[in-house]
């Protein structure tokens, strides 16, 4: 079945998402979409998918960039989008994470699910920062670049690996631009 998205990380939408080119810039829930670029509908809500935002705006407590491309959430929250500018956000775990002026994107509840990291975070490992790091929706970390060694399973890490942990805080992976020795392997 065609889902008629083409971004890795886009919601899914069951059925086809029409695109039509706008001739003007149209107010589409809380955004001024572009003319010249495309917007998306799903076909049987007729709900905002995606566009392009024609100018800055804050959504949400979040400095959107003007021209991004912009996907929405069908609940109406913005799921991804490039910020113009730093951002705070707090987690469900009452921590807070600064997010770069990059790309980020939201859990339909608004919560942080990934960005840029902006600023340093407590605790440990230590994650890189102006890397990636994404959440669950509990607010632990799900995937980051270590900014530190760091030591779990039995193996030693070192600064810049990038691992991936499981809702209760377990390694469950992750890749190295260099090669590592993981138990046997390597």
């Amino acid at each position: 079945e065609p889902r008629g998205a083409f971004c890795e990380l886009t919601p899914y939408v069951p059925g086809t998402v029409p695109r039509t080119k706008l001739l003007k810039d149209e107010l589409a829930r809380a955004v001024i979409c572009a003319k010249g670029s495309e917007l998306g509908r799903d076909s049987q809500t007729k709900k905002l998918v995606f566009c392009t935002v024609a100018k800055a705006v804050t959504v949400d407590g979040i400095p959107i960039a003007a021209k991004s491309y912009t996907l929405f959430h069908p609940s109406g929250r913005i799921y991804q989008s490039h910020a113009s500018a730093p951002f705070d956000r707090t987690l469900a775990d009452g921590s807070t994470v600064r997010c770069a002026a990059e790309l980020f994107a939201l859990e339909p509840t608004g919560t942080l699910r990934y960005c840029d990291l902006g600023a340093a975070r407590a605790g440990s490992p230590k994650p890189r920062i102006g890397e990636g790091i994404a959440f669950h929706p509990s607010g632990r970390v799900a995937g980051m670049t270590l900014d530190e060694p760091y030591r779990a399973a039995g193996n030693s890490f070192v600064p810049g690996t990038h691992l991936a942990w499981d809702d209760t805080g377990v390694l469950r992976g992750g890749w190295a631009k260099d090669p590592i020795t993981v138990g046997a392997l390597g």
